[in-house]
Order: structure tokens, then sequence, then C-alpha cells
């Protein structure tokens, strides 16, 4: 079994890569939008915690935009 942690929140997948026990992490640009972080600046911190098995949901900058607009003001 592999075990794979769905978020964008970078001090989350620290803890779970600190455990041992994570194979991968998966994000997509609303968890990103919540934390209220630049989209590409999430995805490289994450890269650099988790190298291998990082998947992210493909999306245009309109969305990451629009996405940020909505949530803006509450992370």
């Amino acid at each position: 079994m592999k075990i794979f942690l769905d978020t964008a929140d970078v001090t989350a997948v620290k803890r779970a890569q600190a455990t041992g026990l994570l194979n991968g992490v998966t994000t997509n640009p609303s968890h990103i939008a919540k934390a209220g972080r630049i989209f590409e600046d999430v995805i490289q911190e994450i890269c650099s915690i988790v190298p291998e098995h990082v998947s992210v949901e493909a999306v245009t900058e309109r969305l990451v935009r629009a996405l940020q607009t909505e949530y803006a003001g509450q992370a």
C-alpha cells in the first residue's frame, strides 16, 4: 500500500515526510488557492520535500487567478 497526502499545506507535507511513511503528494488549484500562496511556489516547495510522486492537477493561469480571488482572505 502507498500513502499519498492530498494537500497544499507545506507544513503538513514536511511532517508526513518526516514519518518515513509518505509515498507522495497530490494537490490541486483549489487547495493552493485556499492556502493563499502562489501556485508555482507551492509546487516547487512540495517537490523539494517529496522528490518523487507529486501529482498536480493541470490548470490554466486564468483558473489560478480566479481561485485566488475567490479564496482571498480565507487562508
